[in-house]
């Protein structure tokens, strides 16, 4: 019982906490008059848009050639090879290994032993070493 009402603790607790965050966050969020999401301007969007492009002339105590680069941005490029094709494919070569496993253990089951058990079991670690191995 009381193992019960510990678990109902934690799934009311955890429900109000996101129920709490939803609430706090629709709070921050502007809206329009006719109730769409209202466009912000952000102060100094323009220079830090200058400065992603490399536009804006900065003075950098680094003498080398990427001294004055502030955004690095040629990490768009795995961005968005990530997004568009690393993620969507890497679900179906997942879906697809699983399903293989799938097939081959429901053609091929378990692999018999021709002789049969011979009803000898061998301890290879004792319980110890196993829980000094997991949880270190």
């Amino acid at each position: 019982m009381r193992i019960l009402k510990n678990k109902i603790i934690i799934l009311v607790t955890i429900f109000m906490s996101l129920f709490f965050i939803g609430q706090i966050s629709s709070s921050y969020a502007q809206t329009a008059p006719d109730g769409s999401r209202a466009v912000v301007d952000a102060p100094g969007t323009e220079f830090w848009e200058a400065v992603r492009r490399n536009n804006q002339p900065l003075n950098s105590q680094v003498d080398s050639a990427d001294g004055g680069t502030l955004i690095y941005t040629d990490g768009m490029a795995w961005l968005k090879f990530r997004s568009e094709l690393l993620m969507p494919y890497f679900g179906y070569t997942l879906g697809a290994t699983l399903l293989a496993i799938l097939a081959f253990w429901l053609l091929r089951r378990s692999i018999g032993i021709p002789g049969g058990e011979s009803g000898n079991r061998v301890q290879r670690t004792v319980t110890y070493e196993r829980v000094v191995h997991w949880t270190m």
